[in-house]
């Protein structure tokens, strides 16, 4: 019974997820990306906010509004980051998919790493900005 009420807790989740599965060529390795977000969820403003009260006030600044996503990387280290969504676009519209997220992995610096999915074309070809390599990454999304 526990179960069966979780699969019906988890059905409506999945019904409204969109999801990427690619692979990234790096130099020495390929690693996977599985990108997902629900195309349906209410979106949310980026802005800077006073970093000692936590609110919005007249140094506040507000930059755009976005959606949330996750980005799962597997390979030689298995990691989840949470996406800031640019553009978000049907299949076959013509326009592409762009998301960043931040990552810190690399022990005290933290940068930017943008995604790109040109998902009308065939294979849909990702690229992957990494900030602190000033790298390109290429690979292809299901």
């Amino acid at each position: 019974m526990k179960t069966l009420l979780s699969l019906l807790l988890l059905i409506p989740s999945l019904s409204w997820a969109k999801i990427y599965n690619c692979e990234v060529k790096y130099k020495f390795t390929t690693e996977q990306f599985i990108v997902e977000y629900d195309e349906n969820q209410k979106g949310y403003a980026l802005a800077s906010i006073n970093p000692e009260t936590g609110i919005f006030d007249e140094n506040s600044k507000f930059h755009f509004y976005s959606q949330s996503g996750k980005l799962t990387k597997l390979g030689t280290s298995n990691k989840s980051f949470d996406l800031i969504l640019q553009h978000s676009s049907d299949k076959g519209d013509g326009n592409s998919f762009r998301a960043f997220f931040i990552d810190d992995s690399l022990s005290s610096n933290t940068y930017l790493v943008s995604i790109t999915i040109k998902d009308w074309l065939q294979d849909s070809p990702i690229y992957v900005y990494d900030d602190y390599f000033n790298e390109i990454y290429e690979g292809s999304c299901k």
